[in-house]
């Protein structure tokens, strides 16, 4: 009677440590899926960001290439107004010499003229706002025609 239970106790810890071993080998088992998965993340990761990094500056020389090739057009353009205007003078063509070179300073009137009349509308603005008392008609229609005369060109002489 004795051997009974110790078979059993044989049988009972042949059991246990068969699932001790298949409750380990599984954890083992989730344990390398895991580290796969971790890896391959890893490495898309890295690629992923690869391939950004490359498009970014693909897309930053196309912009430095675009811009230069722009300032190169620009320069041309210039140098080649000057070489006219330097052909029309040796040629003695005055009126095109003239033409040429009224275009060039046109440029830069007209940039200081709608600056100037920016700054003459912040002015007339600002006066209005403040010169709003009972006799706020009166300074109006003065301020108005000064506006006027000075937009004409028609400014009296101060100089007396």
């Amino acid at each position: 009677l004795k051997l009974q239970p110790r078979k059993e106790s044989k049988l009972l810890e042949k059991n246990l440590r068969k699932h001790r071993q298949i409750t380990c080998e599984t954890l083992v088992k989730k344990h390398k899926e895991m580290n796969k998965s971790i890896l391959s993340h890893s490495t898309e990761f890295y690629k992923y960001h690869r391939l950004r990094k490359v498009e970014v500056s693909k897309f930053a020389r196309a912009m430095r290439d675009f811009a230069a090739a722009k300032q190169r057009q620009k320069n041309k353009h210039v140098v080649n107004e000057e070489k006219q205007r330097i052909a029309a003078l040796k040629a003695n063509d005055m009126q095109a010499y003239s033409a040429l070179v009224q275009d060039t300073r046109n440029d830069r009137l007209k940039f200081l003229l709608n600056k100037t009349d920016e700054y003459i509308d912040q002015i007339s603005g600002l006066l209005k706002d403040q010169n709003t008392d009972e006799n706020g008609d009166v300074i109006e229609e003065k301020l108005e025609a000064g506006v006027e005369l000075i937009q004409s060109g028609r400014l009296p002489d101060i100089t007396e």
